[in-house]
């Protein structure tokens, strides 16, 4: 009997390790949750030399006056998210004057971003054409999609300004500051 009792106290006792056992070897998962939020972005630029206009005299008289440029290195940087992949952006500018008797000429390359990456949209095809009575805002570049230019010297759409003489009986001389005011909005 004294057997049978020590059989059974062995009995319980695996299994009661065994269940111990059993128990330890359970696993156990968790959730947690977070939201990512991707915020609608648009921020814009210019970085580079800005253009030097200048009307002067003509080696001789009675020739036209000489319009010089120095040569211009300013790029248009900028970085855009959309809402969804049907809008796009687009930039426009806007003088803020532009002497009586010439025209303010300003175009854009083709955007490059060795810095950057993404759908950097196209330039307007011709070059823009603002005088003393058009200063409104004209486009410049459109269908920009989710990008970013870059920041280096050469990275987003070199920038060409240039002058033409419109009518000479409309011209003073005198020094007139410019703005160019870029504005990068969503195309809906």
């Amino acid at each position: 009997m004294k057997k049978i009792r020590n059989l059974m106290v062995l009995m319980v006792m695996v299994i009661a390790f065994g269940l111990v056992g059993t128990a330890v070897a359970q696993t156990d998962t968790a959730t947690d949750g977070f939201n990512i939020v991707v915020n609608p972005v648009a921020v814009i630029d210019v970085a580079g030399t800005l253009a030097s206009l200048t009307v002067s005299a003509p080696l001789d008289g009675g020739d036209e006056p000489v319009i010089s440029v120095d040569d211009d290195h300013s790029y248009l940087q900028y970085t855009s998210i959309v809402a969804d992949d049907t809008f796009y952006r687009t930039i426009t500018v806007a003088p803020s004057s532009v002497p009586p008797g010439l025209t303010l000429l300003i175009s854009a390359a083709t955007p490059v971003g060795a810095g950057g990456e993404g759908n950097f949209g196209t330039p307007a095809s011709p070059t823009l054409e603002f005088t003393t009575l058009s200063t409104t805002a004209q486009l410049l570049i459109d269908d920009i999609g989710s990008c970013y230019t870059g920041t280096g010297a050469l990275d987003g759409a070199q920038l060409t300004i240039g002058l033409e003489l419109l009518d000479i009986t409309d011209l003073v001389a005198g020094t007139y500051p410019i703005t160019l005011t870029y504005t990068l909005t969503e195309d809906i």
